[in-house]
């Protein structure tokens, strides 16, 4: 728990950054959010075998978003 808080704290949210969004990182955005309230739902849920399932996907594509893909789009969006 105390990654995902300090993996939050070390993206910067810059009013310039925000100005710049193209269509993928709109979407990727918006699945993040979607993911974070499924996390917080698996999170309510029994621990049983297709939550616990679920909220292993659902983690892994939380610290991907801002370890792998977040990084890629930067570089992505800099080409264009």
């Amino acid at each position: 728990m105390a990654l995902s808080i300090l993996i939050l704290f070390t993206c910067s949210f810059h009013k310039n950054h925000i100005s710049r969004f193209n269509l993928f990182f709109k979407l990727n955005f918006w699945f993040l959010v979607i993911n974070f309230i499924f996390l917080g739902w698996l999170g309510a849920k029994v621990v049983e075998q297709p939550y616990i399932f679920l909220a292993q996907v659902s983690t892994l594509f939380y610290f991907s978003y801002f370890v792998i893909i977040l990084p890629f789009l930067s570089k992505y969006n800099k080409i264009i």
